[in-house]
């Protein structure tokens, strides 16, 4: 029974064969909806307002102007705000063409470019999300009811990984990016 036992595994095992395997995607946590917590962004050289996730760090904020970068460090990424005084209204349009330009030259390398109307109570504009090998797949032009102020929000990748392994982080930013849209007051 014994001698039957041995020869039965000595004849089931085959020989390890290691062969190459691709690299996993990376393992990203995403805290629930409930879990989420927000601080306020304010300061005395920017005239807007907004709440940014609280694991967010403020890496860069001009003092002579509103350029602010916040550093999303578990995720690998940067939110880029940026804010401008327009002269009067009818500029407006110009400054909405150059940012819808400057999102358009992403075309080579994007799959696809949806743009949306965003509609806060405080806040009007445009959400582009472009899809594909992008290092900027969300951005945003916003603009106040005077039609006078502009702000441009711009998420930043810095990935090593490739974008599709970067879906559920990117649509978990679109998430955080609605609230802070929905926060944003003008000053």
């Amino acid at each position: 029974m014994v001698l039957s036992l041995l020869l039965t595994g000595l004849i089931a095992c085959e020989e390890y064969v290691p062969y190459a395997r691709k690299h996993g995607y990376p393992r990203v946590e995403m805290p629930s909806k409930e879990a989420r917590t927000y601080q306020a962004y304010s300061t005395n050289t920017c005239p807007v307002t907004f709440e940014y996730p609280d694991y967010g760090k403020i890496a860069r904020t001009m003092t002579d102007s509103c350029w602010v970068d916040i550093l999303m460090e578990p995720y690998n990424l940067t939110w880029h705000i940026t804010y401008r005084d327009i002269p009067d209204a009818s500029s407006l349009d110009m400054q909405q063409e150059d940012h819808r330009k400057l999102v358009y030259k992403h075309a080579q390398k994007a799959t696809r470019i949806k743009e949306s109307i965003i509609e806060e109570s405080m806040a009007k504009g445009i959400l582009y999300e472009v899809d594909g090998e992008v290092g900027t797949p969300v951005q945003a032009f916003l603009y106040d009811s005077t039609r006078q102020k502009v702000a441009l929000l711009n998420i930043y990748f810095q990935p090593a990984e490739r974008m599709d392994s970067l879906q559920p982080v990117i649509q978990y930013m679109k998430e955080e990016l609605d609230h802070t849209l929905a926060t944003f007051r003008w000053d």
